[in-house]
């Protein structure tokens, strides 16, 4: 079958296994078997919280973004001002 979604991934923020892990939402892509085989090199979201709640500040980064479909939408370049420093 095949396919794929978006899944909470965590890994770490280097090949130490003594580095902190980084929680993020990606797009997981599966084979035939439905079992996952990669996903995206880019979260959609991400946040870096091991003695917090890495699955509360996800979701809260969630809800600001749906906050944004409720704001206007921003024109690229007319509506930005200067460059980020």
């Amino acid at each position: 079958m095949g396919g794929w979604n978006h899944r909470v991934v965590r890994h770490r923020t280097n090949e130490s296994k003594d580095s902190d892990w980084m929680y993020g939402i990606y797009e997981v892509f599966y084979d035939e078997d439905n079992a996952p085989i990669g996903y995206s090199k880019a979260s959609a979201i991400h946040t870096k919280l091991d003695d917090g709640e890495p699955i509360e500040s996800l979701r809260l980064q969630v809800e600001w973004m749906m906050e944004a479909t409720e704001k206007p939408i921003l024109n690229h370049p007319d509506d930005f001002t200067g460059e980020i420093e």
